[in-house]
């Protein structure tokens, strides 16, 4: 039997996040996903659970995304991320680049996509800093997983 994997989703949006939960765990049955709605209790969670990887907007009320992706770095800086937003701009994939962050994806999502580089990273983790990736819309540096 194959050890669950842990996923922590973090955006403000309820439902979106509700739904990414709902159809992660159908599909894939070695799926925990625990959620958090802001960047601090997002941040209670990694602390207090072993967490395998982490899905996560950018753009949320009080602390912006930015914060959790240094926090992250700080204390868990072998932690698998994915990086979701609706602002997918140059400005923003150099900023997570210059982080160390290469797998980001735009809004609205393609879950299949998500969920390959879900599954991918998590087969891979041992080599997080030394892979480079991302999804978007039209955007030349796209790179399908």
């Amino acid at each position: 039997m194959k050890e669950m994997k842990n996923i922590l989703i973090v955006d403000d949006e309820r439902n979106f996040v509700r739904s990414l939960s709902e159809g992660l765990t159908m599909l894939e049955k070695d799926f925990s996903v625990m959620t958090a709605n802001d960047v601090n209790t997002a941040i209670n969670e990694l602390d207090s659970k072993r967490i395998d990887i982490l899905i996560t907007d950018l753009n949320m009320p009080e602390t912006d995304g930015f914060d959790l992706l240094l926090h992250v770095l700080r204390h868990y800086p072998d932690l698998p991320v994915i990086v979701i937003t609706a602002y997918y701009n140059d400005d923003v994939i150099r900023r997570l680049h210059s982080l160390g962050f290469y797998y980001h994806m735009e809004k609205p999502l393609d879950f299949n996509c998500l969920l390959g580089m879900t599954v991918y990273l998590l087969e891979n983790r041992q080599d997080r800093n030394k892979m480079s990736g991302n999804i978007g819309k039209d955007h030349p540096d796209t790179a399908v997983i």
